[in-house]
């Protein structure tokens, strides 16, 4: 009976001291954008309480990388970050901590990317450690559409697709909008009427 309960108790202290994924760092932006524009995506997580974290992101050579504004909110009282990368991927680090902690689920990077190439492109949460343990990762897969401005796919752009941005007006993740700022509204319509081709 001893022997069994020595067992019992060295398990759980095993499981105990074993690193788990207590929450999940994501990047989040829109699925679609059309190539030549720009847009943004955020990183953050869905833990509640945030000490410290260290995330490194990748993106492919076909995103350039813009600009990184790394803790946009500005909740940590420590921020670092780094870009680097080679001819087939970029990278962006980050490093963040706060002395008492940040209650609330963070946003620990926005960063703002151009589309320079065709085809489906994965932005990937590479690593994340937040409040030294490895957070679970999830990644975004954006596809990057031909024709600028073309939302309807006609290969042309044209009055249809400025009526498609009219009665999408106002939704969000959709491939109306086409200066991938979120939102679909006014600048979609320069957008369209910038990139006219018919």
């Amino acid at each position: 009976m001893k022997s069994e309960l020595a067992i019992t108790i060295g398990l759980f202290l095993l499981i105990a001291a074993v690193p788990y994924a207590s929450a999940t760092t994501s990047v989040s932006g829109p699925s679609i954008v059309a190539n030549e524009s720009t847009f943004t995506v955020t990183v953050g997580t869905d833990l509640a309480s945030v000490e410290a974290a260290h995330i490194n992101v990748t993106h492919p050579s076909n995103l350039t990388f813009e600009t990184l504004r790394a803790d946009p909110g500005g909740s940590f009282d420590f921020t670092r970050s780094q870009t680097g990368g080679n001819a087939t991927t970029g990278w962006v680090d980050i490093i963040l901590a706060k002395s008492d902690g940040f209650t609330g689920t963070p946003t620990f990077a926005e960063i703002d990317f151009t589309a320079t190439g065709i085809g489906n492109c994965t932005i990937d949460v590479v690593s994340s450690r937040v409040n030294g343990a490895a957070d679970g990762t999830e990644s975004l897969t954006v596809e990057v559409i031909a024709l600028p401005g073309d939302v309807n796919g006609d290969g042309k752009v044209n009055y249809r697709d400025l009526v498609g941005v009219i009665d999408n007006w106002g939704e969000s993740d959709t491939i109306y909008d086409v200066d991938g700022s979120g939102t679909v509204g006014y600048s979609d319509l320069t957008f369209i009427v910038d990139h006219w081709t018919d």
